[in-house]
């Protein structure tokens, strides 16, 4: 009998091990959903493709790098909404601001910009110049279409555009670390609910019912 409660400690330890680590791998997918880790995997993974490379290198790469170095980070469109408006408040026309924006930014995600800024300099329709481009590249195209339809100024609009992403961005971000604390909790209480009817109300109803029966 002295042995018992060792066992019952022992057997809820070895039940809880398995809750724990369902509560760590859920974790981990809500950060990285939230882009909490997004950026230290992305650079894992960047420096697994290109060793010799940092992690900053590895996301963002030298200075003076070749035209046809990768960036394997997906671009934030608040970022690319800032810079398209940094051009096009310094005078230059929409065409070239978006090629200069594509110029600081090689790979994949100066590629969109690229061809749409191609496309409209030489007379593309607007739908025809944007086809097929990714999210970040589309949320630029978005915002400057009112302003080519109507002739307004872009850049109020891509900087309220970008103060909007920004807004989704954090509003997604609490709501993950709301879900976050209900998913640590979670397990925690699954694993000291059978602990306390195990220590505290088993070896109470065996008591009395050894008591009553014997």
């Amino acid at each position: 009998m002295s042995g018992g409660p060792v066992v019952l400690v022992m057997l809820v330890v070895l039940g809880s091990v398995p809750w724990w680590w369902c509560a760590a791998d859920r974790v981990r997918s809500v950060a990285r959903g939230s882009g909490v880790v997004r950026g230290h995997d992305a650079d894992a993974h960047a420096a697994r493709r290109r060793p010799g490379r940092g992690s900053g290198w590895a996301r963002w790469g030298p200075v003076g790098a070749p035209r046809g170095w990768a960036l394997d980070v997906d671009p934030d469109p608040a970022l690319l909404l800032d810079l398209v408006a940094a051009a096009l408040a310094a005078g230059a026309p929409m065409p070239r601001a978006l090629s200069t924006v594509a110029d600081a930014l090689p790979g994949r995600v100066g590629a969109p910009l690229r061809r749409a800024a191609g496309a409209l300099a030489l007379g593309s329709s607007w739908h025809a110049a944007w086809a097929d481009a990714p999210p970040a590249a589309r949320a630029v195209a978005d915002a400057l279409e009112p302003t080519a339809a109507a002739g307004a100024s872009p850049v109020p609009l891509l900087r309220a555009a970008a103060a909007a992403s920004r807004r989704r961005r954090r509003a997604a971000g609490r709501a993950a670390a709301g879900r976050l604390g209900v998913w640590l909790v979670l397990p925690l209480g699954l694993c000291f609910l059978p602990a306390f009817l195990l220590l505290g109300v088993v070896p109470v109803v065996l008591s009395i019912a050894g008591r009553v029966l014997g």
